[in-house]
């Protein structure tokens, strides 16, 4: 089955109004964000009602976000073909599989950690809540800033612009999370002072 992208102005779509999923304005200014930087690169799926008008089926989010910067037309997928059971159930099932995993943590703080220094990621949601990530590990991140006098990722803000301040820290120390996985010496197992190797600390999506 070939999809067919449609450009569409947004004014002419019309939300759904038993639509199940909420969203939040900082949701909505993550997406937009996402939007300004690398493009609206996932269309919205929409049907004509009986009424004749596109009304959206998937993507809520991403229409309140292209109109809050200022957009005047979205891609948009049309999905008439679906019966009104398949396209009701579809609004449910395309936020459902959404959520029903999770991140693997070591690879989402390197991931972080290489975006650093080119990227703000909390404008695209990603935050660590301090009494939380602490909760989780307070003894070891403690003593990992103790020993190394550099925080952990598990116990930076975000918005504080604490990434790229470790990053720097780290590469003193001579630890290149560049490198990474796969491409010779990572974070984890990384040389450092006192001949103890540096765990690879978490972060919550």
């Amino acid at each position: 089955m070939r999809m067919k992208v449609e450009s569409v102005p947004l004014e002419t779509l019309k939300p759904y109004d038993n639509n199940a999923k909420r969203h939040t304005p900082e949701q909505i200014e993550a997406v937009g964000n996402s939007i300004r930087e690398f493009g609206f690169r996932n269309p919205i799926i929409a049907w004509h009602n009986e009424d004749g008008v596109a009304e959206i089926v998937a993507g809520h989010a991403r229409a309140a976000a292209a109109k809050s910067i200022g957009m005047q037309e979205v891609p948009v997928v049309f999905a008439d073909d679906l019966t009104d059971a398949q396209r009701r159930a579809l609004t449910l099932v395309d936020n459902q599989t959404t959520v029903m995993t999770g991140w693997d943590e070591d690879m989402l703080a390197y991931e972080l950690d290489v975006l650093a220094q080119d990227f703000d990621m909390s404008d695209f949601g990603f935050e660590c809540d301090l009494s939380d990530c602490m909760a989780e590990d307070d003894e070891h991140s403690a003593s990992l800033a103790d020993r190394f006098g550099v925080p952990p990722f598990s116990v930076l803000d975000a918005r504080k612009g604490e990434w790229g301040e470790r990053k720097r820290a780290w590469l003193a120390l001579g630890i290149r999370s560049e490198l990474g996985r796969g491409g010779g010496s990572s974070i984890a197992g990384a040389a450092v002072p006192g001949g103890s190797p540096l765990p690879l600390n978490r972060a919550r999506g």
